[in-house]
């Protein structure tokens, strides 16, 4: 049995790897069994002839298995800086509500303010929903 192996991708082969090596590549779904592999003799075989590997065949993780409530606290911090630096340009936001109401006229932060409040909303949406939702 060989030693060392050469796993070939887009036509390359990429650095020695031991036999635990492509155990642990086989176990993460990092090679399959039809991956290429050059031994350390020239011998070209496929991943599934070397014995003891033991292959992932789940698919890939999805947006739906990865933490959708990281997303959601992502988002929510983005919006509360953009509320912040909307209320920095404002002064005030009890000021900028009256000068909005009284006549119509905004400062500049008033944009800022709305689209942080609108993501802050949807980023808290989003972590709640996922945190209180059923996993399997």
């Amino acid at each position: 049995m060989a030693n060392l192996f050469y796993i070939e991708q887009i036509n390359q082969k990429q650095s020695p790897k031991t036999e635990q090596q492509l155990k642990e590549l086989a176990k993460w779904g990092h090679i399959s069994a039809d991956t290429l592999i050059e031994t350390d003799t020239g011998e070209t075989i496929t991943a599934g002839q070397i014995p003891g590997l033991e292959f992932n065949t789940s698919a890939p993780p999805s947006l739906d298995s990865i933490e959708k409530w990281m997303i959601g606290v992502i988002v929510a911090v983005v919006g509360l800086v953009m509320m912040l630096y909307g209320n920095s340009l404002n002064n005030s936001v009890e000021a900028q509500l009256s000068s909005l109401f009284s006549n119509g006229q905004t400062n500049p932060g008033t944009l800022w303010m709305i689209i942080g409040g609108v993501a802050l909303g949807i980023g808290a949406i989003l972590a709640i929903a996922d945190l209180t939702s059923n996993k399997k």
